[in-house]
């Protein structure tokens, strides 16, 4: 369905609430004409154009939320909504509006919109009377609630509170970006770099995987994409933004590969804690200084993410040799990121140089049996003949 057509629910007075699908892109001409039943009503990002007096005389609506898909808002479109205590336009440039939209709508009632269109909305709106022109309010998210938004808003200050119980590495994925300055005194954050695989006997088997980040020290992170992200002190912890954009919830996927398997990194806004979706999916979190298969006490979370690893080989199943059970994470900083010069030992060994040698997929090989080819050793390319 691609439109509420005309007068689909006309004087539908029993009607109290509607949710529109993501499908829709109109809202046809009196199509909720006379609802006054009618007390709520979800427009998705999706909605282009609300049409004529498609909303005219219901009364009972009591706030109606614009997404910023709105292009276009049709005559009388809201006029006799006199039940209206609030008005929200998410987008940062306001729809062409038809005359009367607001008839019969209280004036002194808050119009919120983005924080940087605030004058814009003003202007267009002064013809209506609508005078309490306000900036959207923050937004607070919280690590132990599902983030569901299904629509951009811009202009908006955003924070979001989680509890670091320790100081350890956590996974971290948010709908907004963030500034380096908004982090650096309470945070460190890397982002995902490369995978290496280490075949330390020569015996064609990974014998270690080590997951590679890279810290942040300038630059933003870019929104619903994975990082890591460590707490210089416990407790709880709020990240905020201002005057930003927050996305719709998505649960997006970052790649890496080696030649042996493909490693997918996906961030989530939901709890993954069923017992039925952990066993058919062989989920990787995070768990201190690696990652590990999650479990019930050990799930993928809301605002965070989780891996996944595929076989590249057709021969190997799925958990083979090649597709490690547990994989290291090293963290580099930014200097450090040119080449393969510096990794972080796993158990009890002390970071040290690496004076070893890696073929060019990042594996481990013996120096001593080299083969024909070029590998790296001490960050530099060497070539075999």
């Amino acid at each position: 369905m691609k439109s509420i057509g005309n007068e689909t629910f006309w004087l539908c007075s029993g009607l109290t609430s509607v949710t529109i699908p993501n499908s829709v892109t109109s809202l046809g001409k009196f199509a909720f004409y006379g609802c006054s039943g009618l007390t709520s009503i979800t427009i998705p990002n999706s909605v282009t154009n609300i049409e004529k007096s498609a909303f005219l005389g219901c009364k009972g609506l009591t706030s109606i939320t614009i997404p910023n898909s709105v292009t276009s808002i049709g005559d009388y479109a809201f006029d006799g909504c006199s039940g209206l205590t609030s008005i929200t336009f998410e987008g940062s440039r306001h729809p062409k509006f038809g005359n009367d939209v607001f008839d019969d709508v209280d004036k002194s009632i808050p119009v919120y919109v983005p924080s940087i269109s605030i004058d814009e909305y003003k202007e267009a709106l002064e013809g209506f009377g609508l005078s309490n022109i306000q900036a959207i309010p923050p937004i607070s998210l919280k690590d132990n609630e599902a983030y569901t938004q299904d629509s951009q808003v811009d202009g908006v200050d955003v924070s979001y509170t989680r509890n670091f119980t320790n100081t350890n590495w956590q996974a971290l994925y948010l709908p907004f970006s963030l500034k380096y300055e908004d982090w650096k005194d309470d945070f460190e954050i890397a982002y995902i770099n490369a995978i290496h695989q280490e075949d330390n006997n020569d015996d064609g088997k990974i014998d270690k995987t080590v997951l590679e980040f890279v810290k942040m020290t300038g630059g933003s992170t870019a929104p619903n994409t994975p990082y890591i992200i460590r707490a210089k002190k416990k407790g709880e912890k709020t990240l905020s933004a201002q005057n930003t954009t927050l996305y719709k919830a998505e649960d997006n996927s970052i790649d890496c590969s080696t030649t042996t398997a493909a490693f997918t990194f996906t961030g989530t806004y939901n709890d993954i804690s069923s017992y039925l979706s952990l066993m058919v999916n062989t989920f990787y979190v995070i768990d201190g200084d690696k990652l590990s298969r999650a479990t019930i006490s050990k799930h993928p979370k809301a605002f965070q993410w989780y891996m996944t690893i595929k076989s590249r080989n057709d021969d190997y199943a799925e958990y083979d040799s090649n597709t490690a059970k547990e994989i290291t994470i090293s963290v580099l900083d930014d200097e450090e990121a040119t080449g393969i010069r510096q990794m972080q030992m796993t158990n009890d060994e002390l970071p040290v140089y690496n004076s070893s040698v890696y073929d060019m997929n990042g594996r481990k090989i013996n120096e001593n049996s080299l083969k024909p080819g070029m590998y790296i050793k001490n960050g530099k390319k060497i070539i075999i003949k």
